[in-house]
């Protein structure tokens, strides 16, 4: 999977999807997704890249615990066979909810 198909991937929730962050004014209201790569680690066979390994986190911002927006991001995953880890904290200086979802792409050599 590609970065470019998660961000299809997750648009198909319904909500507005930026990489990493938004631009300042261009915030949309809650909820809305953000994700970004955040680790990078290959797998070598052969003397060579076998297989690229991405780490990848989704996070989930909402104005309120909502189970049910979570539910409708965590069906899409599970639906993709995306297999996730999760944390959660509330951002009191921003006053707002975030969940957030670490996973693994992997891609392909040539």
């Amino acid at each position: 999977m590609t970065l470019q198909a998660l961000e299809v991937l997750l648009k198909t929730t319904g909500m507005p999807v930026a990489y990493h962050h938004w631009e300042v004014g261009e915030v949309p209201p809650l909820p809305y997704l953000i994700y970004y790569e955040d680790s990078s680690d290959p797998f070598y066979a052969d003397n060579r890249v076998y297989q690229q390994v991405t780490g990848v986190t989704v996070e989930l911002y909402t104005d309120r615990k909502d189970p049910a927006i979570e539910e409708k991001l965590e069906t899409v995953m599970d639906h993709n066979d995306i297999a996730y880890t999760t944390y959660e904290s509330y951002l009191e200086s921003e006053q707002m909810y975030l969940r957030g979802y670490e996973f693994e792409i992997l891609k392909r050599s040539e």
